[in-house]
């Protein structure tokens, strides 16, 4: 599994259209309902579609999919692409909260998936872009839109690509393979764990069911 640590995990399971997939590019959203939270949306209400993120303004981002599987909000792009949404309005701007949370996932998902921190130059590439960033309608959209909005784009492209090569210029290329290797290593360390929690928690209910099933 891939799961984000700082993450509340809302995990809507995968369906049948949601393939197993090797994310190489993270996309941008904005929610344009100023939501809380998008889990009882996607849940229950959207069709099937689904972000992997969401970012709200205040309270602490949340992951609805395993970001191993597909999350159907990026058109063409879903077969390698994570989505992230955000809280707010198309003409707002994104808090320094949000920044700073787009920015621990892009490190993560480096970490984890090796997306490269840098603006995407094809809609089949890799690195990191916001929702319109191939047209409207476009690759990643099939309609109309101007999702995340002007001035997150603004801020995508004046903050975050700037950062981007900060962070690039601090690593050499051996520093970020071992960087990566080793968040893999705790990934599947976690997974273990997970695994035994499940089976640990199974034998305390069959214990627990024979002894009040005693009478």
């Amino acid at each position: 599994m891939a799961l984000y640590p700082r993450a509340k995990k809302l995990l809507i399971p995968p369906g049948a259209n949601d393939p197993k997939i090797v994310a190489r590019l993270g996309i941008l959203h904005v929610d344009a309902v100023n939501a809380e939270s998008l889990h009882e949306w996607f849940k229950d209400k959207s069709g099937g579609i689904e972000s992997h993120f969401h970012i709200p303004k205040v309270k602490q981002i949340e992951q609805y999919r395993d970001t191993k599987f597909q999350a159907d909000a990026n058109h063409l792009a879903n077969d390698f692409a994570i989505s992230v949404e955000t809280q707010g309005f198309a003409q707002e701007p994104w808090n320094d909260k949000q920044l700073d949370d787009i920015k621990d996932l892009m490190l993560w998902a480096e970490e984890v998936h090796g997306i490269p921190l840098k603006k995407a130059t094809k809609w089949d590439g890799e690195g990191w872009g916001y929702h319109i960033l191939f047209g409207s309608p476009g690759k990643w959209t099939p309609s109309v839109k101007s999702c995340p909005g002007p001035l997150r784009i603004k801020q995508f492209n004046e903050i975050l690509v700037p950062w981007m090569k900060e962070q690039n210029d601090m690593f050499t290329d051996t520093d970020r393979k071992l960087l990566i290797d080793t968040m893999a290593k705790i990934s599947k360390v976690e997974a273990d764990l997970e695994r035994h929690d499940k089976k640990e928690r199974s034998r305390f209910n069959r214990i627990k069911d024979a002894i009040l099933s005693k009478p």
